[in-house]
């Protein structure tokens, strides 16, 4: 399997092992994942079509399910390096159940799973590893459940238990199998998903996440535009392609400025900018009306990432011969080198988050009588 195959199921995984009543990723969850652990955006589009993880009728998120290609199980014959699960609870859950068939017999061993937790947690277990065993001995098929009702799968209540395949390790001398990819991908798809309901951006990548505010700006119209925009510029090569990847993110910039000029206005920033006229619009000025003289007025800018906005907007004016012609006295004119086509990226980025953290803080503020 590919490293990045490897990576992306690594990741659906962790997602079980982080959210295992709701797991599984968005793809867009999966693409930050993968960028985030030093991936590029089209071997992990094509990694997740090899993959082939299921999508459920009607829920955006891919995920692992019965007879994937998950590696995650509640086999402990072999030891795993690293070992999220925990052996105890996988035990607890197949007892639980031998020893209620045992009283009413298999066809009724069967019991809630919200009940059977609560049981697990008053013996002293912890409620997350008895969430994972669940689902995972569910999804190696050992267990069913129906309805948030578990019980044996057929012909599997006498399947060997955990503490038995723990037992036979000593006979079996191999090495063991090594995860090279969970855990990398343990923490950063914790911290996605903790994103979905702790109040941060959904995305942590402000490109990505400035397309979630777009609505709130009064902009939706223009959400095609920005992603389209956005991939265009994900696809280019710094050190091939260093003056497109310059235009499209001085575009983003200037756009992401753009869309929150009348907010802006409203406290107290740009307005030198006629709200009315946006086609006459211009970086530069834009730039200057994000920052702030006044220590009572929350600026978008400071000095330091002003200037550097002012340069990323010159890096763009070198598309226009006229701006060469009259900024470079004699010579010939030199090229985009990659390294400032990197420092662009940056720029660019460092904007959209502060334009991020303006609207955060302006939704913090008391709303003014």
């Amino acid at each position: 399997m590919k490293e990045v195959d490897d990576f992306i199921v690594s990741a659906l995984e962790a997602s079980i092992l982080v959210s295992p009543r709701d797991h599984g990723l968005t793809r867009e969850e999966l693409m930050e994942a993968g960028q985030r652990a030093g991936f590029k955006v089209g071997e992990l589009s094509d990694g997740i079509v090899r993959v082939w993880a299921n999508r459920r009728l009607g829920q955006p998120k891919l995920r692992l399910e019965k007879s994937g290609p998950m590696r995650l199980c509640a086999d402990f014959n072999f030891p795993f390096e690293p070992e999220y699960r925990d052996v105890e609870a996988f035990e607890f859950i197949r007892r639980e159940l031998q020893n209620l068939a045992a009283e009413v017999g298999e066809a009724s061993a069967k019991l809630s799973r919200d009940v059977f937790v609560e049981r697990g947690v008053a013996q002293g277990y912890k409620r997350e590893a008895l969430e994972v065993a669940i689902t995972v001995t569910v999804l190696d098929e050992i267990l069913e459940e129906k309805e948030g009702v578990v019980r044996h799968g057929d012909g599997k209540s006498n399947w060997i238990l955990p503490s038995r395949q723990l037992a036979s390790r000593e006979h079996l001398h191999g090495r063991a199998i090594r995860r090279k990819w969970l855990d990398t991908a343990y923490p950063v798809v914790q911290d996605i998903i903790a994103r979905r309901a702790d109040g941060r951006h959904a995305a942590a990548n402000p490109l990505d996440a400035f397309e979630g505010v777009l609505a709130e700006l009064g902009h939706d119209r223009f959400r095609a535009w920005w992603v389209q925009k956005r991939h265009e510029l994900r696809t280019l090569d710094t050190s091939l392609q260093p003056v497109a990847v310059t235009v499209l993110s001085a575009a983003l910039a200037e756009a992401a400025l753009s869309f929150v000029v009348p907010r802006a206005q409203a406290s107290g920033l740009m307005r030198s900018i006629d709200v009315n006229k946006p086609r006459l619009w211009r970086f530069v000025d834009l730039i200057k009306g994000a920052k702030s003289n006044d220590p009572a007025v929350r600026a978008i800018l400071d000095e330091r990432s002003a200037q550097r906005c002012l340069d990323l907007n010159d890096a763009r004016q070198r598309i226009h011969a006229g701006f060469l012609i009259d900024s470079a006295a004699g010579g010939p004119i030199p090229d985009l080198k990659p390294e400032q086509a990197r420092d662009v990226l940056q720029t660019t980025d460092m904007l959209v988050r502060k334009v991020l953290e303006w609207l955060d803080d302006q939704r913090s503020r008391p709303a003014t009588p």
